[in-house]
């Protein structure tokens, strides 16, 4: 069923299965409308994917997802220590950088995932009760609990190493993932839109992530001063430096958020998915082979 994925043999027999038994449903749509299948298709969907890209690896690859962003938050976090960084409200280095990097990376590997072939006009997709959407949630979907889990599993292992940082706010932490996710969907399909009708974007947009990237908090507060007058002015229109101090606030309470606006960062998240829904509805670069 996913040959044009390179998937094969009997580890993902349980997921032809799967949507082989919704196919096959006398009314899909009337089942589908209850939730629960809507879940089971997005984890064998979730599943799928991380099958296809950590096949080699064999079991361990779920692990392979944690490589990077473990290395970055380790390397940010011994280079801040053996500089002596000024860390602002005195919160500790190590929630310093886990209450920015895993955030940014959910935005970037969100607004970084591409269409595969199969997934907008042939395949699985023709199944009934599985849309293009249900691709789109479970990239999102998995890259915001991935990136939830390396935060918590951060703290727990510098709980177990002897640290005495407070508990985290989770109602106010969680939804900065969730958040995070849907800006990187809506700039996933803005970016697809553009590229499937301008191939040379797609350095553009590496461009783009990494101005976002630079502009988003994750080096400094945003709060004014002397130094950072012309930069802070410019990070305000970011959406990701309100969502970076606001999970750097809910594990150290006293970090500064006077200036944080999470509605304006949501509006984003909106206003993106609006504009790159209607662009690939325009557009249909899915549809290209």
């Amino acid at each position: 069923m996913f040959p044009e994925f390179g998937m094969s043999g009997p580890r993902l027999d349980y997921l032809e299965n799967f949507v082989t038994q919704l196919a096959r449903r006398r009314r899909p749509s009337a089942s589908l409308f209850g939730g629960i299948d809507h879940l089971f298709i997005l984890r064998a969907l979730i599943l799928r994917d991380l099958t296809t890209r950590h096949q080699k690896v064999g079991k361990v690859g779920f692990f392979v997802e944690f490589i990077m962003p473990t290395v970055v938050i380790l390397l940010h976090y011994y280079v801040f220590l053996s500089l002596g960084r000024y860390m602002p409200a005195s919160i500790p280095v190590e929630l310093y950088v886990l209450g920015g990097f895993p955030v940014w990376f959910t935005v970037r590997n969100t607004a970084s995932k591409v269409t595969k072939h199969g997934e907008g006009g042939t395949g699985v997709i023709l199944l009934p009760g599985i849309s293009r959407v249900h691709f789109l949630l479970a990239g999102a979907i998995w890259e915001c609990a991935a990136m939830t889990l390396l935060t918590y599993g951060g703290l727990l292992i510098v709980e177990l190493l002897g640290g005495d940082e407070p508990l985290p706010n989770v109602l106010e932490s969680v939804p900065i993932f969730a958040i995070a996710a849907l800006i990187g969907t809506g700039a996933r399909l803005v970016f697809e839109a553009i590229g499937s009708v301008w191939p040379l974007f797609k350095g553009i947009q590496k461009v783009l992530l990494f101005m976002t990237f630079l502009t988003s908090g994750i080096y400094y507060t945003g709060q004014p001063n002397a130094a950072e007058d012309i930069l802070t002015e410019i990070s305000w229109y970011n959406p990701l430096i309100h969502l970076i101090n606001s999970q750097r606030h809910a594990l150290w309470p006293g970090f500064p958020i006077s200036q944080v606006n999470l509605m304006y960062s949501i509006a984003w998240g909106v206003a993106l998915m609006f504009i790159g829904l209607s662009m690939n509805r325009w557009l249909k670069p899915w549809t290209r082979k």
